[in-house]
């Protein structure tokens, strides 16, 4: 069982429901046009730099690197039973993307997208209290992460809501899933002063990797999920009317 708690630094909600226009350097596509897909892929090249160094007209954040407050989790398996709290996280290569796939299904209103991340890259604190692979983790210290070759799957559902005599989008649902390439994890100050028993539980981390990471997948998910829903597409669909993210 996985329980996930995730905080992000999320500005536009301080000014939630206000009505924003989109800038208008940024990409539009035409809702009739039959190439429309075409136009949405090529939108997610467009829209790299501006991820990158954050939107400040729609209280969008950078995303390099992206900051997020605290991610914790709780983990009862048989390779990983912890209780995890990382905090005042780095991720380093969020806009280091490619789309193979990014349609939008206008009359379902929904979204249908396929991306590699090359290369993410975590750094923060964290606080650690159980087992990994039998191993009794009890410490707190920083850490970084590195992910190569993430394959990422999106499907999201929206709707549209009406509010203030203006529609919206509306997100229903969103399913995310993620397949990670090779993985490194250091953790500093795992026990202490004793270096010795940190190296051996970080290359036992590290050699058993795709089993550890294989079953804290859904907190990966989760973040990017919650990633998509509150930051980005949150940024935009609730904030800017329909008609005014899409040409007709």
């Amino acid at each position: 069982m996985t329980t996930v708690n995730i905080s992000f630094l999320i500005l536009c909600f301080l000014q939630l429901y206000s009505t924003k226009n989109l800038p208008s350097h940024f990409p539009r596509c035409n809702l009739t046009d039959p190439n429309i897909n075409k136009c949405m892929l090529e939108a997610t090249e467009k829209m790299k730099p501006y991820l990158a160094k954050g939107v400040p007209e729609l209280n969008l954040p950078p995303f390099e690197p992206f900051y997020m407050p605290e991610l914790s989790f709780e983990q009862g398996t048989p390779a990983i039973n912890l209780k995890a709290t990382l905090k005042d996280i780095l991720m380093h290569g969020m806009t280091d993307y490619t789309f193979s796939k990014f349609e939008f299904d206008v009359p379902n209103l929904q979204f249908f997208g396929h991306a590699i991340f090359k290369g993410i890259k975590m750094e923060g604190k964290y606080d650690l209290h159980g087992k990994i692979l039998a191993v009794p983790l009890d410490g707190s210290g920083t850490f970084n992460c590195t992910i190569d070759n993430c394959r990422t799957t999106v499907h999201q559902k929206t709707k549209l809501i009406t509010r203030k005599g203006e529609k919206y989008l509306d997100i229903s649902f969103t399913n995310t899933t993620m397949h990670i390439g090779k993985t490194r994890t250091q953790l500093n100050g795992l026990f202490g002063d004793n270096k010795e028993l940190a190296e051996v539980t970080n290359k036992l981390i590290n050699d058993n990797a795709d089993e550890l990471f294989g079953e804290i997948q859904p907190v990966l998910e989760q973040v990017m999920t919650n990633l998509l829903n509150d930051v980005i597409l949150g940024a935009f669909i609730r904030q800017i009317p329909y008609d005014k993210l899409y040409l007709k």
